[in-house]
């Protein structure tokens, strides 16, 4: 059991079991973290291809605005706007395509490529037909644009379909992500907060424990010593045995109480005897030759009285010393203690450091989040800026309707010569139309992205909210542990009070010690006392005023003597 381990093993099982417990909380806030860490990444990427799948989308929208300004404004600009463009365009779609982790996805990849290879074969076309465009005539040049224009069209559609297929998938893989995230940190923290609130609970039950298991023996260990130095030798040590140091210091200063007892008791008796002879020696001084008998006789009693009475002195001075060595055993052990209390305040420190690194991953998840809002945000400025183009584009779709019905109307103005010219203005009011209707769809996309990514900016609010509630539990976490150092200074504050009650005991040891060493000097003098009377009976027929003098000394020393044993209550 725990009460038979020495003090030593009883501080260091405690301090070990409290450490452990904070081990394990901090192993725990650890492996969640790292958990969350992982989702925030894979979160991360998710994002990644949403705006990889946007650019694309945006690319083809400016790929075919450069192709029908080819086809009307037939400019070396327009042409290699366009080339630049179409590059562009396949990097992206390879980017798309290198991204493809399922089956289902790779499958969209597949028709996205397929589309992607005829649109740009459908480009490659039309630059062809912008290179011819001087050996070809007007009527030819136009119905080949048209014809490429119309077949654009159809590929867009096609590009567009697992296009939309991949930002679907893409946003729901986000979205689920993003619960997730927010169900395992919320679990994290109300595990981490039941963790390190039931480990500082226990910690404290521990260090209250160990405390009054040490103490408290202690503390009525300097009451009992108080009392021996007052002279009070009836009390008992209320202390339940145990095999630590403590222990066998209660069981040694109880074997001392009783020598003390039995040596007091001799004492005691020796002392009446001495003063029973004196009374003897003075009635009988007129009785010269009888009472010289007599007293030679007490002499003789009280010269055995006080050889016992010095060896019990003796005996007592022993007992007195193997207190004394036992009170600088708990002192060496004191020290012991107060070291591994500082050991323990140390490795404390060391818990509450570790909750600070935490602390700081938190901060660098909270950061990272911070920047996926940024890029979201700077997605949604370039969406609302391709919604402006495209109401340019709406602009000069309109104007150039207008423009191709007043060419029509000039044209047949113009009658006979104008009809060729009237068939090139209905293709451009048609073509116009055909851009009106496009910039129309795209204007919807656009304000579809939008919504999607406010959504997106909201979850990624709700998900930094989260992290800084994270940090506020981890702050709370560092209290605990500041709360376990503060306990720890305060064993050690109470382990110092426990070498103060230790140093009183020896005090007390020191007073018992003078009180024997008192007990040795009037032992030697009874003796001494005991020789002179002896020698004046010898003598006692000449000088009977000597004997009687004498007869008074004696007297008087042995009231000394049981006026010092009044001193003790055994």
């Amino acid at each position: 059991m725990i009460r038979n381990r020495n003090v030593k093993g009883k501080l260091l099982l405690g301090f070990s079991v409290v450490i452990l417990l904070f081990s394990a909380a901090i192993t725990y806030s650890v492996f969640f973290m790292t958990g969350l860490r992982s989702l925030t990444d894979e979160q991360t990427r998710r994002v990644a291809d949403q705006i990889m799948v946007q650019d694309l989308k945006n690319e083809v929208g400016l790929l075919y605005g450069d192709q029908a300004n080819v086809m009307m404004r037939q400019s070396s600009t327009a042409a290699e706007g366009l080339k630049k463009h179409q590059k562009n365009f396949l990097n992206l779609v390879d980017q798309v395509a290198s991204a493809a982790e399922t089956a289902e996805q790779k499958t969209w990849v597949q028709q996205l490529k397929s589309a992607a290879g005829s649109y740009s074969s459908n480009i490659d076309a039309v630059l062809e037909v912008y290179n011819k465009r001087t050996s070809l005539g007007n009527g030819e040049k136009n119905d080949l644009f048209m014809k490429l224009n119309d077949d654009a069209a159809l590929y867009i559609q096609m590009i567009h379909a697992p296009l939309d297929r991949l930002a679907a998938f893409y946003v729901a893989a986000y979205d689920d992500l993003n619960n997730r995230l927010t169900s395992q940190g919320k679990l994290a923290i109300q595990m981490s907060v039941a963790v390190s609130a039931a480990a500082a609970i226990l910690a404290i039950l521990i260090s209250f424990a160990i405390g009054r298991l040490i103490g408290r023996p202690l503390v009525l260990l300097a009451n009992s010593a108080k009392h021996i130095a007052q002279g009070d030798l009836s009390r008992s040590i209320p202390i339940r045995p145990s095999k630590d140091e403590i222990g066998m210091l209660a069981q040694s200063f109880d074997e001392m109480t009783a020598s003390l007892k039995q040596l007091l008791r001799e004492v005691d008796a020796s002392s009446r005897q001495v003063a029973a002879s004196s009374q003897e020696l003075a009635s009988s001084a007129d009785q010269s030759a009888l009472g010289s008998r007599q007293v030679a006789s007490a002499m003789t009693g009280v010269a055995a009285g006080a050889e016992t009475q010095g060896q019990a002195a003796v005996e007592m001075v022993r007992a007195v010393e193997e207190m004394a060595a036992g009170v600088q055993k708990i002192a060496d052990t004191s020290s012991s203690i107060a070291g591994v209390s500082e050991d323990t305040a140390v490795k404390a420190q060391a818990g509450n450091e570790s909750l600070h690194r935490v602390m700081h991953q938190m901060e660098n998840i909270q950061s990272s989040v911070e920047r996926q809002v940024a890029v979201v945000t700077k997605l949604k400025l370039n969406s609302e800026a391709i919604g402006n183009i495209t109401a340019t584009m709406s602009d000069i779709a309109g104007r150039t309707n207008i423009l191709a019905l007043n060419a029509g109307i000039e044209a047949a103005r113009a009658g006979e010569q104008g009809k060729g010219f009237t068939v090139v203005a209905a293709e451009v009011r048609k073509l116009a139309e055909q851009s009106a209707e496009s910039a129309r769809q795209i204007a919807d996309l656009i304000e579809a992205i939008r919504e999607e990514i406010s959504l997106t900016v909201d979850a990624m609010n709700e998900s930094s909210r989260e992290v800084r509630l994270g940090m506020e539990r981890a702050e709370e976490t560092g209290l605990a542990f500041r709360l376990i150092v503060s306990s720890v200074d305060q064993v050690t504050a109470e382990i110092q009070e426990m070498s103060e009650v230790v140093d009183q005991l020896s005090a007390g040891s020191e007073e018992v010690a003078s009180s024997v060493s008192a007990l040795a000097e009037i032992a030697k003098e009874t003796a001494r006392s005991t020789q002179n009377v002896a020698a004046s009976t010898e003598q006692q027929l000449a000088i009977m005023d000597e004997v009687a003098r004498s007869s008074v000394l004696l007297s008087g020393l042995s009231q000394s003597l049981h006026t010092a044993i009044e001193r003790f209550k055994v």
